[in-house]
């Protein structure tokens, strides 16, 4: 009676167990039994470790190694919930070979130190040394301050499952540093990913990594900024994300922040023309993106707004930067508070993400 009542109840959720409840239990079962919640720790051995180190600094005492401490981060919680349930949703499907995307990268190093800033040299510089002189790939979870800790992999999760992610679908990683993205979207989600990174250690570090843990995915050292993304065949990917990373970009033509007021604005109907900047990276990731497919831009409006065009140029700069599609009906356009989405601490700048998603066919122009 108790199985019976079990499987009413999966049947209620699972659309597929729903329509098959009928049938004989072994040929609806998960195609993948690896891949079921409870067949594997939903935490890898990297997650884990990330996840004690915690703790133990909130306990501000020795931890055994074997022991997870009560003062757990319930952001942990959360993300092993949304890892078992990606992983049951990809246990549904019947696995095909996922091989790494095929794309010609520029060339080595294309657009590395051609730049035009001390505020790009120096963004290049922390993130060189977040790998090279903190080891945050190996010992960390991203290269962001500390580590990133539960907030890479929770990103990861979140935008993974907002979006719908499908076992065969490609990602498009801009700034995709160490590769952790890519090795869990395809461990949690069954996805393939391309990614692109300005840091050449970081990305041999996500090559190594991605085929050390099966991950299908290919990696460019290259310089979004200088080289875009041409490379990147258009409408070809299911979701292109960029964590952190735009902010770091000019605002404007002679803008990157509120210190520097860009006394020649370029006016809303112009926008989509400039380059190097935040609007031209983010059509740039849109054209990669296929009908039905997202774009996720991630934190903006961090250090207290110093980088955020809505802040320096005005409220109106994604809604002018993609003004031509959205009046055509190519795009719809979301700005998204990522207080409560993400769990942020509640001493957390008010960042928000902007999601785009393609609603029609078009390769964008200037």
């Amino acid at each position: 009676a108790m199985a019976t009542y079990a499987w009413a109840s999966l049947a209620l959720l699972h659309p597929q167990v729903r329509a098959l409840s009928r049938h004989d239990l072994k040929s609806v079962l998960p195609a993948n039994p690896e891949l079921w919640p409870e067949a594997s720790e939903p935490l890898d051995s990297r997650l884990r470790l990330s996840r004690q180190q915690q703790a133990c600094e909130v306990m501000s005492e020795s931890c055994s190694d074997d022991v997870v401490p009560d003062a757990v981060d319930r952001r942990w919680l959360v993300l092993e919930q949304l890892i078992a349930a990606a992983r049951f949703s990809r246990a549904w499907i019947q696995d095909e070979a996922i091989v790494a995307p095929q794309v010609d990268c520029p060339e080595a190093g294309s657009g590395w130190e051609h730049f035009t800033s001390d505020i790009e040299r120096h963004h290049f510089r922390r993130h060189q040394t977040w790998i090279g002189g903190y080891d945050y790939c190996e010992k960390g979870t991203g290269l962001w301050t500390s580590g990133c800790g539960v907030f890479c992999p929770l990103r990861a999760a979140i935008i993974g499952s907002s979006v719908g992610l499908r076992a065969g679908q490609t990602v498009l990683d801009v700034g995709s540093g160490c590769g952790h993205f890519a090795v869990w979207m395809h461990e949690w989600f069954g996805v393939r990913t391309i990614g692109i990174d300005f840091v050449g250690k970081a990305v041999d570090f996500a090559r190594k990594e991605a085929s050390a843990r099966g991950a299908p995915a290919q990696f460019c050292w290259s310089d979004l900024a200088r080289s875009g993304l041409s490379f990147v065949p258009a409408e070809s990917t299911d979701l292109a994300i960029a964590v952190s990373v735009l902010h770091y970009l000019r605002i404007d033509t002679h803008s990157f922040e509120e210190s520097t007021v860009n006394r020649t604005r370029t006016t809303c109907a112009q926008l989509a023309q400039t380059t190097r900047t935040q609007c031209w990276a983010a059509r740039e990731v849109f054209k990669a993106v296929r009908v039905g497919g997202h774009v996720w831009i991630y934190h903006n409006g961090s250090y207290r707004g110093k980088w955020d065009p809505k802040r320096n140029w005005g409220a109106r700069y994604w809604e002018c930067c993609f003004l031509r599609e959205l009046t055509l009906g190519v795009v719809e356009l979301r700005e998204v508070p990522e207080f409560k989405l993400f769990m942020h601490d509640a001493d957390s700048d008010p960042t928000y993400s902007l999601v785009l998603r393609r609603r029609g066919h078009g390769q964008l122009g200037g």
